[in-house]
């Protein structure tokens, strides 16, 4: 009888190990698979469900069923900033610290968090690109790795302040939230009626109560108000709205992008008549670009998308997984360096690319005037196709 060496077969085993581990590694580093290209999404969950994640998995699906990064697939790892300034900041220092995994950012959504965590991610190099945030100090100055996929305040603001003089709307109340978002949009909106001869009445913050709205509104009726804007995103702002309405049922109400979040009709109903709001999209354009791509929407999850987050998801994943093809790198340098340089690209409503300071060019803006549960776009003062909702 032989008696085995416990020491060899001890031996032995490490070498089979050492030589798995070697085989494993081969295709992973720091567990991170090196076929796979890996994105960080950073918001509120309750915004990044629903259709801008879909419009997200329909970007990582068609990318790997099509072969367009020749074999590699797209990841995107979710965090959910709960709109929190300290979480927020959190996440964007735990996702700079793994910037040998991630190619990309996609985020944040609010600009109180979105703007402190800028330098953050320009600092380590990688690339952030918000699918949302419209506040123009998020490019000022201008950041290597910063980009962002909407126009910002001062081009919805500018758009709205000559709106408002077309409908001869020249005495206007602001309302705004204490907010970096409701803050800038406000500031940017005074200047641009300033520009146009707009007279801006009042401004004011957050209402304490409703005792204190209703004296400040008071106030603004014997200012003669032709208007109210109001400086805020729904649904946050649908309780302004409502109070705004049981003291005056026909007075224009303005806002800008804040308001193309959601469905100003089944949030407001019948207060929802007689408000005016910039917005980044027409659903039924006559686009191939926007038929194809509500087309296969509908064939993954049943109907056509009811807004444009879809197609902001879509969108910042293949801008990407482009910028990764024409470069034949994953690394944040190079994926930025092509984006500042890259010729008009064709996305879902426009082409566009990117201004040097990373905002984006050639995106078209919409007014939409919402009636009697009637949605009217207006792409020039001129010219309004309606729908009804």
């Amino acid at each position: 009888m032989v008696k085995k060496n416990k020491r060899s077969i001890e031996g032995i085993g490490l070498i089979i190990f050492a030589f798995a581990m070697i085989i494993f590694l081969s295709g992973c580093e720091n567990g991170v698979d090196r076929n796979t290209i890996y994105i960080a999404a950073a918001g509120p969950e309750s915004r990044m469900e629903g259709e801008f994640k879909n419009g997200i998995k329909m970007a990582e699906e068609e990318i790997e069923q099509t072969g367009y990064l020749d074999g590699k697939s797209i990841q995107v790892d979710y965090y959910d900033d709960k709109r929190d300034l300290t979480t927020g900041i959190k996440i964007a220092q735990n996702i700079a610290e793994q910037k040998y995994k991630y190619s990309a950012v996609i985020g944040h959504w609010n600009a109180s968090i979105n703007i402190p965590a800028a330098p953050i991610y320009n600092n380590a190099g990688l690339l952030a690109m918000t699918p949302m945030v419209s506040s123009p100090d998020l490019t000022i100055p201008a950041k290597e790795y910063i980009f962002r996929m909407v126009p910002t305040d001062s081009d919805e603001a500018r758009k709205m302040a000559v709106y408002a003089a077309e409908k001869n709307l020249w005495n206007i109340a602001i309302c705004y939230t204490d907010s970096d978002y409701g803050t800038g949009l406000c500031d940017e909106f005074e200047k641009a009626c300033d520009e146009t001869g707009v007279n801006i009445i009042d401004s004011h913050a957050d209402f304490i109560n409703k005792a204190e709205f209703e004296q400040q509104y008071e106030k603004w009726k014997a200012l003669d108000i032709d208007a109210v804007f109001i400086a805020d995103s729904l649904p946050y702002a649908v309780d302004l709205v409502n109070m705004i309405r049981e003291k005056d049922a026909v007075i224009p109400i303005l806002s800008a992008g804040g308001f193309s979040f959601d469905d100003v009709v089944a949030l407001a109903g019948k207060n929802s008549s007689n408000i005016a709001y910039a917005a980044l999209y027409y659903p039924e354009l006559e686009l191939d670009s926007l038929r194809e791509f509500n087309s296969k929407y509908k064939s993954l999850y049943g109907t056509e998308p009811a807004s444009f987050l879809a197609s902001k998801g879509y969108e910042c994943v293949w801008l990407i997984a482009d910028a990764i093809k024409h470069t034949g790198s994953k690394a944040s340098g190079e994926i930025a360096d092509y984006l500042h340089s890259m010729e008009p690209w064709q996305g879902v409503f426009n082409s566009f690319n990117f201004k040097e300071n990373g905002d984006p060019d050639g995106i078209d803006l919409f007014i939409v005037e919402v009636k009697d549960g009637t949605y009217t776009y207006i792409s020039s003062l001129d010219l309004q196709i309606s729908t009804a909702c």
